[in-house]
Parts: structure tokens; sequence; C-alpha cells
């Protein structure tokens, strides 16, 4: 399992829940296969690898009609001296800069899709050079490369993800009765799972006091700036001067 910092919402079987994209949403756990969904990694995969390819066949176009201009400068012949894309090339990339929107969404990175809106806008002059076009692809690709980076995801060790996701079980009584510790609960099992284990016992050690603050209550002790140590003293001495006077404190049922 991996914990996405931000995780969208799209279930393992590959269906939506609700809109296509709900937000980024911290914490909550996601199959690798619910990550590849949701930030389209195949897309992603593809997208920059296309990008990269238009980069070195502009390249290499531009550099062809450098030495076609040299050539027919020594001839005395008259050229262009640019080299500008073909419609095929126009048509070509509209298909990949759609793609490039909807990673931007996904995202939710708006610097992508004004890389694109950038770009749409160098595509609607009459001539773009071969150089324009490499410098809009780069531009593009180095903007999703960047985005891409803080898409940050933490894996965890197997049989400490079995800890976390057995929390709902695991935990059931605890919950049902102090339903306060809930939070306290999850973030210290997750604490203990990506090895903080300083957080995690903070977090346990608040899941305890709320225990030992209903128990002192029952026994009508007084809860204030105390000790723990002398508050589970008081606890135990009212516990025993109880069971001295015949009182049966707690039954086990």
């Amino acid at each position: 399992m991996l914990y996405l910092t931000y995780p969208l919402a799209r279930t393992e079987s590959g269906a939506t829940v609700g809109s296509a994209f709900v937000g980024q949403t911290p914490n909550r756990h996601w199959s690798l296969l619910e990550l590849m969904h949701n930030f389209q990694i195949r897309a992603l995969l593809a997208l920059i690898d296309a990008l990269r390819g238009y980069e070195a066949v502009a390249v290499s176009i531009f550099g062809t009609y450098e030495i076609t201009k040299a050539v027919a400068a020594q001839k005395g012949e008259h050229i262009s001296p640019f080299s500008y894309i073909s419609s095929t090339e126009r048509e070509g990339i509209d298909g990949w800069l759609k793609a490039a929107v909807r990673i931007g969404d996904a995202f939710q990175d708006q610097a992508i899709i004004n890389r694109v809106d950038s770009f749409n806008n160098q595509l609607s002059a009459t001539k773009v050079t071969h150089m324009e076009f490499k410098a809009q692809l780069t531009a593009l690709r180095e903007s999703i490369e960047d985005a891409a980076k803080f898409k940050c995801f933490y894996l965890y060790p197997p049989e400490k993800i079995r800890r976390v996701l057995a929390i709902p079980a695991e935990w059931a009584a605890a919950i049902s009765s102090f339903p306060s510790t809930k939070k306290d609960i999850e973030q210290g099992v997750d604490c203990f799972a990506t090895d903080h284990s300083t957080a995690s016992v903070f977090h346990m050690m608040r899941i305890l006091e709320r225990g030992l603050r209903r128990f002192a209550k029952s026994l009508k002790i007084k809860w204030d700036a105390q000790q723990w140590g002398k508050i589970i003293d008081l606890i135990e001495s009212t516990i025993s001067a109880q069971q001295k006077g015949g009182k049966v404190f707690y039954s086990g049922k």
C-alpha cells in the first residue's frame, strides 16, 4: 500500500467516486493501482516521452535546415531564413496538448495549464519556427516534470501497513467506548507504521489519558494538574478501599 500525500477519488477497480477528481485531500491510504489511476501514470509517461520526441525532431529539422541554408548560400541561392512547422506537426501536437491539460487537472497544477495556453497561443500564429516550437515543447515538459516532483508518496513496510489497515477491527471497542480517541488512534498507529515512534507514543498517551480521566471520574477522583503517577495511585487506593468494604468495582463483564 502507498500513502498518498494528495490522493484523488478513484477506486481500485477504476470506478470514480463522485466527479473524476474531487480534490487533493491528504491522509488516506491508496494502493499502487489506485495511484496509477488517479495520477494517470501511463498517460503521464507517454506524454513526457512524446514531448521529448517532438523536441528531438524539431532540433533535427532545424539542424538540417541550417545545413540546407549554408549549401544554398554557397550556390548563391536564397531560401527562407527559418524552417517552419507543418500543418501535420500542428495537428500531431494537438492531442498531446489536450493530454497535458488532463494531467494539469489531475495534478491540480495551474502552471501546466498556463504552459498549454501559452503553447496554443504560439500555435495560433501564422508561422511558427521549429526553434519556437521546440522552446514551447521544452517549457511544457519541464513544467510537468516540476509538478511531478512535488507529488510525494510513502511506501509502508508490508508488516506495518497491516496494522494500519486493521485499525477498524483491532480498535473497534476503544473507539466505540471513547469516540474522541479515533483520530489519535489512527495517527498513533500511522506514526508507528512510518517509524515515528516518539510521535506514536505521544498519541497513545493521549488515548490512555482519556481512559484515565473517565476512570477517575467514575471513582469521584478530582482530575487536575497532578502527575499521572499520583492519579493512578489514587485510583488504585480508592479501588482497594472499596474492595475492602465489600464493594465489587469491576465484574469483568
